[in-house]
Parts: C-alpha cells; sequence; structure tokens
C-alpha cells in the first residue's frame, strides 16, 4: 500500500473531515493549539490552497463534520460546551446548541435526514445524543453508563446504507 501525507509537521489536529464535490475535493481540520479551523483542496494528491476558515472564537474544537448537501460545518467546541456550524467559507457562524453539556467531543451528520449525532463525555452521564441540524427536538438516544461503567464515547460515526 502505497501512503502519502498530504501536509506535514500538523501535531495538534484532532478532527478531520472532507467534502467532495464536482467543484473539487475539500478537507476540513481543527488544530486545538492555533484554536482554528483550517481547509485545503485536494488536487492532484496534494493538498493546496489552504486557508483558515474559522479562526476567532474557538477553545477546543475537538469534532467536525461537513453537511454535503447543505454545503456546511459543524463542529463541537468541547470546552465552551457548545455545537456551532457555518457555511464551509465560514460565513453565517452561529451556535446551534449550547446549554446541558459538560464535554461534548465527537460529531457525525445525517443530512439525507437532517440529523445531528453528538457524543458528551459528562462525568455523571456519559452518552450519545441527537437533534436536527438546526439544533431541535434533542434527545438522549444512548447513555453510555447503561451500556459500561466509567465508558467516554469518544467516536463517531453512522453507517448510511443501515440507516
Amino acid at each position: 500500500m502505497n501512503v502519502k501525507a498530504l501536509i506535514s509537521g500538523l501535531q495538534n489536529t484532532v478532527a478531520v473531515d472532507f467534502y467532495h464535490s464536482p467543484k473539487g475535493d475539500l478537507i476540513f481540520w481543527t488544530d486545538v493549539v492555533e484554536d482554528k479551523i483550517y481547509r485545503g483542496y485536494v488536487i492532484s494528491g496534494s493538498l493546496t490552497n489552504i486557508e483558515v476558515v474559522v479562526q476567532t472564537g474557538l477553545a477546543t474544537a475537538e469534532g467536525l463534520a461537513v453537511d454535503w448537501i447543505g454545503e456546511n460545518l459543524y463542529w463541537v467546541e468541547s470546552n465552551l460546551d457548545q455545537i456551532e456550524v457555518a457555511k464551509l467559507s465560514g460565513l453565517h457562524r452561529r451556535t446551534l446548541i449550547a446549554s446541558n453539556m459538560e464535554n461534548p467531543r465527537a460529531i457525525a451528520l445525517d443530512p439525507r435526514y437532517g440529523m445531528l449525532f453528538w457524543t458528551d463525555w459528562d462525568t455523571s452521564a456519559p452518552r450519545i445524543e441527537r437533534a436536527s441540524m438546526s439544533g431541535e427536538g434533542r434527545s438522549v438516544i444512548c447513555r453510555v453508563d447503561d451500556i459500561t461503567d466509567g465508558a467516554w464515547p469518544n467516536g463517531l460515526t453512522l453507517d448510511y446504507v443501515a440507516l
């Protein structure tokens, strides 16, 4: 297997997602030390045109997900205990959910059904939650302490075929 690093020297990247479109392929990532969200175009196997998409108001963006239908970028702010959204350009940024969270971590989307899922490391009630992609209709879908004692849900992905 031939593996190539698209960009070298990254040390504090926590979250990564991609967007495939007729206009080109984009990769988004967070840097939790610089407190920024970046994007770059993948062209002929190389990452080019790297730019900062979100550069202010971040504390620790640990989860990131691309809405390929609405062309929005969602992220989880674990230190600010909130979920935010902006256009892929970083414009029209807003906070979707900012209450009753202790330490949100991972995030996943199903844009076909307008659903947003995230994990929370809440020490008293670690869980996986969901809401609409507009932030409404929030509910707990899995309390992790009901499954195993002392677990923290860290990663999250969706099986689009099974849904």
